[in-house]
């Protein structure tokens, strides 16, 4: 018996347990706030009352807060047949006396004897335009597998083969032409309680549902561009609500001044979201500020990149966009980055790529043509950082006629004229 209560406790999310003071008993809990204790063990007999299952069982009842980690089928010929009017009522029931009568008395420690938590989707849709692809980016406040439907096609954040599960963040490619012509998309995340060798339980399937309309340049592009704000984004979404048919959002960095943390990584998400409400794209450069911290080396999960590269190509209707990184604002050897940075070769990849595109003459396609980089380029500070670079970059670019350079860093109003 002992063995099928704990079965429904794993099929079944308590988490509301956690925040209801179940119970005339427990009333003296209000004064000890740090222990969260929901069921005073000094109290409780062994024997539970009908009346205290009963408060429980109405109260979880009454807030539709359960969650399956298998489907209804699967739990069926899981649990025993119990002849009721109410089988989620069953379920909720065997909840309350399993966590009465073993004095599981806190929220904590049902999460660390069950490792249960409740899911939901904390940051919304992001959509950001990479290459030929739109990668969807969005997260959850537990670990999960996610994945983006598009016309019924199911696309999963997927590394190397395998559907990520042990995530917070979730980054979705898809193509770019099919969301094009859908004009709209779900996103999904789904908790993973388990992960075994040859089976596991999953939570419910939550999801949103997102409109999108594609960049349209038959009658010249619209965008906005913010950078450098600093953590500091109200103002920012402020202003592009004002913006009735941007074509994209252009994010060109140091959106935070610190990556010390998961939250601060998502903080792009967080206002880019915002901004756009996952209905346009948002072609993202990175910041000088963006390399500094822990989570660093993390944040390719976080934005759009190619094969976890800053830079790369963007073809948006009409439009050709290239995205550069300079890195730093510092040559590598600068006594502030300890060691930490090594950007030559990095750079130079970027020149290559250029090198190529002017090859190939595809940017001939399109009548308008963007470069996004968050230091600018043509301009050169009084100790001549990246000097050589800028000056070979800027060289490559004459070439291809580019129409506008996006770039933020220097918190002034520079323009450059061709």
């Amino acid at each position: 018996m002992l063995y099928l209560i704990a079965l429904f406790i794993t099929i079944v999310v308590v988490c509301p347990i956690s925040i209801y003071l179940a119970i005339g008993k427990v009333k003296d809990n209000k004064k000890d706030k740090k222990s969260n204790v929901l069921f005073n063990a000094t109290q409780i007999e062994r024997n539970v009352t009908e009346e205290e299952i009963g408060d429980i069982v109405d109260y979880l009842s009454r807030h539709n807060q359960i969650t399956y980690l298998v489907d209804e089928d699967q739990l069926q010929a899981k649990v025993e047949s119990i002849e009721s009017d109410d089988e989620e009522d069953e379920i909720f029931e065997e909840v309350a006396i399993y966590a009465v009568r073993n004095n599981i008395g806190s929220s904590n420690r049902l999460m660390q004897v069950f490792n249960i938590s409740f899911n939901r989707i904390t940051t919304g849709a992001v959509v950001y335009a990479v290459e030929d692809e739109y990668q969807i980016v969005f997260s959850s406040s537990t670990e999960g597998r996610a994945w983006v439907e598009i016309d019924g096609e199911r696309y999963f954040d997927n590394y190397n083969g395998v559907n990520r599960t042990f995530t917070k963040i979730h980054k979705v490619s898809v193509p770019m032409n099919v969301l094009n012509e859908a004009k709209e998309y779900e996103i999904h995340v789904q908790k993973v309680t388990y992960r075994g060798p040859f089976g596991g339980y999953f939570g419910r399937d939550i999801s949103q549902e997102y409109k999108f309309r594609p960049a349209n340049a038959s009658d010249g592009i619209e965008y906005y561009s913010i950078s450098d704000i600093h953590m500091a984004g109200k103002p920012s979404a402020k202003t592009v609500s004002y913006f009735d048919n941007l074509d994209f959002l252009v994010v060109a960095g140091d959106i935070v001044s610190m990556m010390d943390s998961f939250e601060d990584a998502n903080l792009t998400n967080i206002y880019s979201h915002e901004m756009t409400k996952g209905e346009i794209a948002v072609i993202y450069a990175r910041g000088n500020h963006e390399l500094k911290g822990d989570y660093a080396e993390e944040f390719h999960n976080f934005v759009g990149t190619y094969n976890d590269k800053f830079y790369y190509n963007v073809w948006l209707d009409n439009t050709y966009i290239t995205v550069l990184d300079i890195g730093e604002d510092h040559d590598d050897n600068y006594w502030e980055y300890y060691d930490t940075c090594d950007f030559n070769e990095y750079r130079n990849r970027q020149l290559e790529l250029i090198r190529s595109e002017l090859e190939s003459k595809e940017y001939l396609n399109y009548d308008y043509r963007l470069v996004v980089c968050h230091i600018p380029l043509p301009f050169v500070n009084a100790r001549h950082n990246h000097f050589d670079f800028k000056k070979d970059v800027t060289t490559l670019l004459n070439q291809m006629d580019i129409d506008m350079v996006i770039s933020g860093h220097q918190h002034d109003l520079l323009v450059f004229e061709p």
